[in-house]
């Protein structure tokens, strides 16, 4: 179990008032790749409570995901959710908000790269500056051990 707290205090130089602020913060793993965790803080008169669940599935974990869930003192509640997938062309992510005052948000996204090379053109992961082409000719559908949920294609290629 991670834990994490702050305390802090603040005096207004003019009025002299102090304000006090305490912020706790739990992580608990909940088996392989898996976890839970909760924030409150507190300054002055406001209090922020906020409990999440996140973690990563699949056989390589290409896929993953959270769930969180936070209120305040005033009434003000919010509740989110996100689920994302990576695998050898790109990344794609779902999310889902809604809070007390009835406001909404659900957005959709994606990301890649188109590399082409002597090879022909392939689709990826999003890429940076450097990246490496893979190329073995008869072995389409082999893993690459790099961790990142990258396969070769139909032609043999990977990035």
């Amino acid at each position: 179990m991670n834990y994490s707290v702050n305390l802090s205090q603040s005096i207004d130089k003019e009025t002299g008032k102090r304000d006090n602020s305490i912020y706790l913060s739990l992580s608990l793993p909940l088996g392989d790749n898996h976890s839970a965790d909760s924030s409150y803080s507190r300054s002055g008169n406001d209090i922020n409570q906020r409990l999440g669940i996140n973690g990563s599935f699949g056989e390589r974990h290409q896929w993953s995901y959270g769930i969180n869930a936070s209120r305040n003192n005033q009434g003000y509640r919010s509740y989110d959710a996100n689920l994302a997938h990576n695998n050898s062309i790109g990344s794609y992510r779902a999310s889902y908000s809604r809070d007390s005052l009835k406001n909404r948000s659900t957005s959709l996204g994606a990301s890649g790269a188109v590399v082409a090379h002597k090879h022909g053109i392939t689709l990826s992961q999003p890429v940076g500056e450097s990246f490496a082409i893979i190329h073995a000719k008869d072995a389409a559908g082999a893993k690459v051990e790099s961790g990142a949920n990258v396969s070769l294609d139909y032609f043999g290629n990977a990035v």
